[in-house]
């Protein structure tokens, strides 16, 4: 089977310092991205470059090391590459990518966390711990499944930018700083924009307080 082209031989560093200065615009990135789903190695080769350093540099502040960011974010981009005609980006690939690569990193520290309370327990000789929670019941899950329509029709109603906050902030769970950094713009911003959505939710939600 071919590999992907996040895993060639050439050496990793060779390939993140040809980062270029400037990131690909939305419309760019629009671009970049039919063009993977086509199967063109150049066009995800260009977004390997674009994100591979900052990227690297945003799971260092969650896994402590350099060498394990470098394979988390490699793995992010082979998932990529190897799903590529199915990949469905809704807003930007920046903050699809940060989304993802974030929710790896943290799945990567709960595996580690899980493992280690399972060998400490094994050692001991204790019974692990079931963990889980329960399922809400059906009406919960109704009123739920409204709710989230309501915002949805809500975010419809605003422009991109304010959608894509919103998408990194409730399904990704980046905080303000970390949403900031994958769409490369100033905290502030981030909390303007938010701000305005927050306005809008609140006017649409207003029914169901």
């Amino acid at each position: 089977m071919a590999s992907h082209p996040a895993n060639r031989a050439e050496p990793l560093d060779r390939r993140v310092q040809a980062v270029p200065a400037a990131l690909p615009t939305l419309a760019r990135e629009r671009e970049l991205v039919a063009r993977v789903r086509a199967g063109d190695e150049r066009a995800f080769d260009t977004l390997f470059r674009s994100y591979y350093r900052p990227m690297c540099g945003f799971v260092v502040g969650f896994v402590g090391s350099v060498a394990l960011a470098e394979e988390l974010v490699q793995d992010v981009f082979a998932s990529v590459w190897e799903r590529r005609a199915t990949w469905d980006v809704r807003e930007s690939a920046r903050s699809y990518l940060y989304a993802l690569v974030r929710n790896h990193a943290l799945n990567h520290l709960r595996r580690r966390r899980i493992e280690s309370r399972w060998t400490d327990s094994a050692t001991r000789g204790d019974v692990p711990i079931g963990m889980g929670q329960g399922m809400a019941d059906a009406e919960e899950r109704l009123s739920a499944r409204e709710l989230h329509e309501a915002i949805a029709r809500a975010l419809e109603t605003l422009p991109p930018r304010c959608r894509e906050v919103f998408t990194l902030r409730r399904d990704h769970h980046l905080t303000v700083p970390e949403t900031a950094a994958a769409l490369g713009v100033s905290v502030k911003r981030i909390e303007a924009l938010l701000t305005r959505t927050y306005a809008v939710l609140r006017a649409a939600l207003e029914p169901y307080r």
